[in-house]
């Protein structure tokens, strides 16, 4: 029984063998045919050699395949160039393809190296894989209306062919389709496409600008490779995914939009953009600006978005930065993580050289050994966890030449933790400022702060003139904790930086780090708060009972010191710039509208150098 299988085996194979053993069914004027329908009476042109491994093909120079051809007496219609007809046939320059064929098989023409052009008629709806591969001497090709795929490595190696048009009806580009095309300068791809296939285009050195449709979903591993002179592309609405490494080495490229509609990015798509200056996605957010390797990719929970390089946008809903996200990036010199992120990966920054400050936000609970390894020029990291992520002894391999923020209050966390302690300084966080539209608000922090840079500036109250209810504010610099201060700016919100300051003398304000219930007397002293009243900024005196909010500030007086008109109001004069709200006689005072004060709130019997308070105004005398 073993036997009869054995010898069924055998005559399977020689069945097989027998199928292919006569590549040809005839011969007419050195064209080699083989019959492919008797019931249509169609032939196809095929290759010369008896097996179809063979390569002995030896057409050469001018070839015109004709329309019909007639054998033993029966005439055949010529309806396509068969698989490895003219495969490796250097010596063919050229080629007439006539009306009738439909298809050119794979390998066609693979290898023609002498052919220089070739015009393929209406009617061919297929051109197969490799089938006019590696035809170096190739300028130029006219693909007709009819053709809906072009096959893998169609015209791969074609280095001389410098600009081809696809027409409306093709679907799909396959793999390779003209991949090392170096001589290649442009190309259309019409609406009707809707993938590219795996490294369709990949080593175009010469392609300078690609648009990609709007009927095209999907954009294939290596798709773009190597295409350095590639400046400019334009992905339209309706790409959903770009495949691993589209567009590496694509040195030449600068600018970069990515649509609404993409939903995933593979790793590496612009890996090594060295020239790639600016990615922006379609809502407007700048991805990344870069002018060094662009190989990072950051998955998330629903999609995958490219990252990399210089002034990084991370959108929302990014769950995590993947391994070697931003490895070798160095012009990555600053990146924003939103909070959706918990995890970074190993290496994930590894060799950003360029990276000069990180913020890591609370919502991460692991960073991978190496993130940030060989970032020679991080300074400034900041960690927004109160309680220190485990890390290990490279994660920050640059930390002794960086300063470290944390939370407030975390400071001492940090200086305990293995390897967050090692940092050249830990510093705790700046904390916020909000002004109101009044311009002005108190405040009292709990940590030293520093106003040298900030536009909002901070004044203690440094005296008060009984005479005309004014409360005199003086400019500082350095907060210390627990000082009460009034800050002056813009409506808005200012971050004002930890540092260690001096302790201030006579400021007169009182700081409050919690809320505090307020009576208008008590003791020897009326309390005031910074209110607008009747349009009129000012401390005013508090109604019993009030409670005055956390980080707040209050303004106690000797009450004995006060004029009876002053115990409802008292105005302001900032001794660096003058009258802030307005001078107002106090209630019941009796003043002329002529009467001249200093800074101080003093009044003068005469003008006098410098800044001078005339019926509520500044007057400035030289």
């Amino acid at each position: 029984m073993k036997h009869n299988y054995l010898s069924l085996l055998l005559a399977l194979l020689m069945s097989m063998v027998a199928s292919v053993a006569s590549a040809h069914d005839f011969e007419v004027d050195g064209i080699y045919y083989k019959i492919t329908s008797e019931e249509n009476l169609t032939v196809s042109v095929t290759y010369r050699g008896t097996y179809y491994y063979d390569y002995d093909n030896e057409y050469t120079g001018s070839v015109t395949i004709p329309a019909s051809v007639t054998y033993n007496g029966t005439k055949y219609g010529v309806t396509s160039i068969g698989y490895r007809t003219f495969y490796d046939c250097s010596g063919l320059t050229s080629i007439t393809i006539p009306e009738g064929v439909v298809s050119i098989g794979e390998f066609a023409f693979y290898s023609c190296t002498g052919l220089t052009s070739i015009t393929i008629p209406e009617g061919v709806t297929s051109i197969g894989n490799y089938a006019f591969s590696y035809c170096s001497g190739l300028i130029s090709i006219t693909i007709p209306d009819g053709v809906v795929s072009i096959g893998e490595s169609a015209f791969s190696g074609c280095n001389g062919l410098s600009s081809i048009t696809i027409p409306e009806g093709v679907t799909s580009i396959g793999d390779y389709a003209f991949s090392g095309c170096s001589g290649l300068t442009s190309i259309t791809i019409p609406a009707s496409v809707t993938s590219i296939g795996n490294a369709a285009f990949s080593g175009c050195t010469g392609l300078t600008s690609i648009t990609i449709p709007e009927g095209i979903t999907s954009i294939g591993y290596q798709a773009f490779d190597g295409c350095s002179g590639l400046t400019s592309i334009t992905i339209s609405e309706g790409v959903t995914s770009i495949g691993e490494y589209a567009f590496e080495f694509c040195r030449g490229l600068t600018s970069i939009t990515i649509p609404s509609s993409v939903t995933s990015i593979g790793e590496g798509a612009f890996s090594r953009c060295w020239g790639l200056t600016s990615v922006i996605v379609a809502d407007g957010n700048t991805v990344y600006d870069s002018r060094n390797n662009c190989n990072a990719i950051i998955e998330t929970s629903s999609n995958t978005i490219i990252a990399g390089c210089q002034n990084t946008f991370i959108p929302e809903s990014v769950t995590s930065i993947g391994n070697h996200a931003f490895d070798y990036c160095r012009g990555l010199t600053s990146i924003t993580i939103p909070e959706s992120v918990t995890s970074i990966g190993v290496y994930a920054f590894y060799e950003c050289s360029g990276l000069t400050s990180i913020t890591i936000p609370e919502s991460v609970t692991s960073i991978g050994i190496s993130a940030f390894f060989c970032c020679s020029g991080l300074t400034s990291v900041t960690a927004l966890n109160t309680t220190p992520i485990t890390i290990s002894s490279d994660t920050f391999s640059n930390r002794a030449n960086a300063t470290l923020y944390v939370p407030q209050g975390c400071k001492s966390a940090y200086e305990a933790a293995n390897y967050w302690k090692e940092f050249k300084e830990i510093q705790e966080l700046p904390i916020t400022i909000t002004v109101g539209s009044t311009g002005m608000a108190t405040y009292c922090s709990p940590y030293d702060l520093d106003f040298t840079d900030s536009d909002a500036r901070a004044y203690i109250v440094s005296g008060f003139t009984p005479s005309t209810a004014q409360v005199i504010l003086t400019r500082v610099y350095d907060v210390k904790a627990g000082t009460g201060i009034v800050v002056k700016a813009a409506a808005g919100s200012y971050e004002i930086p930890v540092k260690a300051a001096e302790t201030i003398v006579s400021n007169m304000l009182r700081g409050v780090t919690e809320p505090t219930i307020l009576n208008k007397v008590e003791g020897d002293y009326t309390n005031y708060i910074l209110a607008k009243k009747n349009d009129v900024l000012g401390f005013y005196a508090v109604t019993d009972g009030s409670t005055l909010g956390a980080n707040k500030a209050y303004l106690p007086l000797l009450t004995s010191a006060l004029p009876a008109a002053a115990e409802v109001k008292l105005m302001l004069v900032f001794d660096d710039e003058g009258l802030a709200t307005g001078i107002e006689a106090p209630e019941k005072q009796e003043a002329a509208e002529d009467a001249i004060y200093n800074l101080n709130g003093q009044r003068l019997s005469r003008l006098q150098k410098g800044v001078n308070i005339v019926g509520g105004k500044k007057l400035f005398i030289k």
